[in-house]
C-alpha cells in the first residue's frame, strides 16, 4: 500500500496542484519479530488460545507462578489449540511453552506442538518443526517450533499433542508462557517524490492551479514562491472526488511561517491524482507565501509472512456487489467455528444439524454454551479486504424452549472487538434475519473472526442459550463516494461533533466524519460497562483507544460525555457490596458518587497517560 505525505511552509492558505515524480531512493533495514500472541497464564486464556476437546482446563499456582493445568483428558489432542483467526495463510510462526506432567504423573511422556492446516492441505497434520520433547513432573521443559501455514491452508491451528493417552490412565500436565511470533516486515521505507525550495522554478512535481499569478520573491533573505491575484479558493475538478489530507488543516498567518503535513493512502483505481494547498473561505483575494514543499511515499519493506518478501503490496479495491461469502450449511461448516469465551470449565460446540433448517436440511449450532461470548464465526483475513464495506445478511434463531434474548455481531480485529450489530428479541420459535453493514479496518490485520454471540452482559455469564445460523451471505458493497459539499464544520461559530463508531474511521465514512466534523464522542465504547472486566477492575478497552488515535490523526476534539452515561453501566455500580441495590439515603448517594469520582479520574488518568492532556 502506497502512503503520502505532503509537508509545505507557508504565511497563508493556498492553491497548488501536485504530479507524481518517479522514486529516487529507497533503503530497508531488517526487522525484529512481532508477538502475535503472549499468555502467561495471569488471567484466563487469552483469545489467540483456546480449549481442544473436552478437556477440564484450570489454573493452578504453581510453585508461586500461574499455569495452566489439563486435566480428564480422554485424547492426545485434549488440551489447548490456537483459536480461530490467530494463525494466517502464507505466514510463517514460531511457537513455543514450557510444559510438565502434573504432580502425581510418573515416570515420563513426549509433548509437542501439531499443526493442522485443514483438509485441503497435504499434509494436513505434522508435528510443528523440532518441538517434539520429554516431558516429566520434576521440571519445566520449553518446547518450540516454527511452521509455514501454507495458502491452501483453511481455518489453521496448532494444538499441544501428547504420546497417546490410554483412557484409563489418562494424565495430567501444565503449560506456562506461550508465546507466538511471526517475522516481522522491514521498516516502511521513504522515498522523495519532490522537495523544492524555490532557489529556482518550480520543480517538475509541482505545477500552477487555476489562474493564479506565481512568482519568487525573497522573503528574509530565503526565495519563496508567492500566490496573487486568486479567485478560488480551491481547484477545479470537474467530477473528481475531493478529500481533505487528515492532519492537515491548520489556521494560518501573516506573521509567521507555518508547517502544515499530512498523510493519505492513494486508493487503488484512481486516475490522474494530485495533490492541492486548499484555503478557507475566499473573502476577497488575498495573496500567501509558500515555501519547502517536501512529497514523499512510503512503501512497505516486505520480509514477513509466507509472501515473497519485496516491495510494497497495493491496495486491493476488490468488486462492488460481489457475493464473497455464501453458505446454507448442507455441505457442513464451510469454513465456520467455534468462538470460544475466556470461560474454560465448559466446553461449548459448534456442529451441522438437521433439528432446525431455515433452508433445505441443515444449519448450523452453537451448543453446551458456557457464556454470552461462546458463539460462531468465520475468520476473514484474505476473505474481507482491507478498508472495503460489506452488507452481511443471515439468520437466526434461539432453541426450542430456550431463554429468548439478543443477538450480537461482532468482529474482532486483532485486539479490538468491533460491534456491527445488536439485534433485540430473538425468538426461539421462529428465523429472524439481521442484517448489518461491516466496514473493515484500513489496516492489514494479523487475525480477523466475524461472529455470532449473545448480547455482552458487562462480564457476566449473559444468555447461554443453544442457537442456530443459517444463509448467510456477505456481499462486498457499492462504493460510497463523499460528495463535494460545504463542510457542516464551516457553518456554525462553534465545535460540530458527531457520535461514532469504529466502522466511521476508515474508508468513505471515515472522510466524511473529517469533512464535516471537528469534534468526535464515542457512540458506544466509552459508556461504563466497557472499563471493567468481571472481577470489577478497571480495564481500558481496545475501541476506545482506536477512537482517540483516529482523533488524534485527525487534528478532531473528543466530547467525552459517554464516561458517566447512565444507560449501559455495570449493574454492580448500583448496589452495595452484598449485592443489594442502592436506596436513597445519602450514605449510599455517597457510595455512588465515590464511583462515579473515581470512573471518571481513572478514565481521565488513562487517557491522559496515553494521549496527553
Amino acid at each position: 500500500m502506497r502512503r503520502l505525505r505532503l509537508t509545505e511552509t507557508f504565511a497563508t492558505w493556498g492553491a497548488v496542484a501536485a504530479l507524481l515524480l518517479a522514486p529516487l531512493t529507497a533503503t530497508s533495514a531488517a526487522a525484529a519479530d512481532t508477538v502475535v500472541a503472549s499468555d502467561d497464564l495471569s488471567s484466563p486464556l487469552c483469545a489467540a488460545w483456546q480449549q481442544s476437546g473436552g478437556p477440564m482446563l484450570e489454573i493452578l499456582d504453581v510453585e508461586g507462578d500461574p499455569a495452566l493445568q489439563v486435566r480428564d483428558r480422554a485424547n492426545d489432542f485434549d488440551g489447548i489449540e490456537t483459536a480461530p483467526g490467530t494463525l494466517v495463510a502464507g505466514e510463517t510462526y514460531t511457537v513455543s511453552a514450557r510444559i510438565r506432567l502434573a504432580a502425581d504423573v510418573t515416570g515420563t511422556r513426549e509433548a509437542r506442538f501439531v499443526h493442522d492446516f485443514g483438509a485441503t492441505a497435504d499434509p494436513r497434520y505434522g508435528h510443528v518443526g523440532d518441538s517434539n520433547r520429554t516431558i516429566s513432573a520434576s521440571e519445566w521443559t520449553t518446547i518450540t517450533g516454527t511452521v509455514v501455514v501454507p495458502e491452501v491452508a483453511t481455518a489453521p491451528r496448532i494444538y499441544i499433542g501428547t504420546a497417546n493417552s490410554d483412557p484409563a490412565a489418562a494424565y495430567a500436565y501444565l503449560v506456562d508462557d506461550l508465546v507466538i511470533t511471526s517475522p516481522q516486515p522491514a521498516p516502511p521505507t521513504e522515498t522523495i517524490l519532490g522537495d523544492d525550495d524555490f532557489s529556482t522554478p518550480l520543480g517538475d512535481a509541482w505545477q500552477q492551479s487555476g489562474g493564479p499569478t506565481l512568482s519568487i520573491v525573497d522573503v528574509e533573505g530565503d526565495p519563496a514562491l508567492q500566490v496573487a491575484d486568486r479567485v478560488q479558493n480551491f481547484t477545479q475538478g470537474g467530477a473528481s472526488q475531493f478529500v481533505w489530507v487528515p492532519g492537515s488543516t491548520t489556521a494560518v498567518s501573516a506573521d509567521a511561517w507555518t508547517t502544515v503535513t499530512g498523510t493519505f493512502t492513494l486508493p487503488a483505481g484512481a486516475t490522474a491524482p494530485k495533490i492541492y494547498l486548499g484555503t478557507g473561505a475566499l473573502d476577497g483575494a488575498y495573496t500567501y507565501l509558500v515555501d519547502d514543499l517536501l512529497l514523499t511515499t512510503t512503501a512497505s519493506g516486505g520480509g514477513g509472512g509466507g509472501g515473497d518478501g519485496g516491495g510494497e503490496t497495493p491496495s486491493d479495491p476488490g468488486t462492488p456487489g460481489a457475493v464473497v461469502l455464501e453458505t446454507s450449511f448442507e455441505e457442513g461448516l464451510d469454513g465456520w467455528v467455534l468462538r470460544r469465551s475466556s470461560r474454560l470449565d465448559v466446553a461449548p460446540t459448534v456442529s451441522v444439524t438437521t433439528d432446525q433448517a431455515r433452508t433445505g436440511i441443515q444449519s448450523a449450532v452453537v451448543e453446551n454454551r458456557g457464556n454470552q461470548g461462546d458463539g460462531i464465526g468465520f475468520p476473514v483475513v484474505g476473505t474481507l479486504l482491507p478498508g472495503i464495506t460489506y452488507d452481511l445478511s443471515a439468520w437466526v434463531r434461539l432453541a426450542v424452549g430456550q431463554p429468548v434474548g439478543d443477538i450480537w455481531v461482532t468482529l474482532q480485529a486483532d485486539s479490538p472487538f468491533l460491534t456491527q450489530a445488536q439485534v433485540t428479541g430473538l425468538s426461539n420459535g421462529e428465523w429472524r434475519e439481521i442484517s448489518a453493514s461491516i466496514t473493515m479496518p484500513a489496516g492489514e490485520l494479523e487475525t480477523g473472526l466475524l461472529y455470532f454471540e449473545t448480547a455482552y452482559d458487562g462480564g457476566a455469564t449473559g444468555n447461554t442459550s443453544t442457537f442456530y445460523l443459517d444463509d448467510v451471505s456477505i456481499t462486498q458493497a457499492e462504493q460510497l463516494v463523499v460528495q463535494d459539499l460545504t463542510p457542516i464544520q464551516d457553518t456554525v461559530p462553534f465545535p460540530m461533533g458527531v457520535a461514532i463508531e469504529p466502522r466511521e474511521m476508515s474508508g468513505a465514512q471515515a472522510e466524511l466524519v473529517t469533512r464535516h466534523f471537528t469534534q468526535l464522542s464515542s457512540e458506544n465504547f466509552m459508556k461504563p460497562e466497557a472499563f471493567y472486566d468481571a472481577a470489577r477492575e478497571f480495564t481500558p478497552n481496545a475501541g476506545g483507544d482506536l477512537l482517540m488515535d483516529f482523533a488524534a490523526a485527525n487534528d478532531l476534539r473528543v466530547w467525552g460525555h459517554m464516561p458517566v452515561w447512565h444507560a449501559q453501566s455495570p449493574a454492580w455500580f448500583f448496589q452495595n457490596a452484598e449485592g443489594t441495590p442502592l436506596s436513597t439515603s445519602e450514605a449510599d448517594k455517597e457510595i455512588l458518587r465515590d464511583r462515579m469520582r473515581q470512573h471518571i479520574l481513572d478514565v481521565a488518568g488513562y487517557y491522559a497517560g496515553t494521549h496527553g492532556l
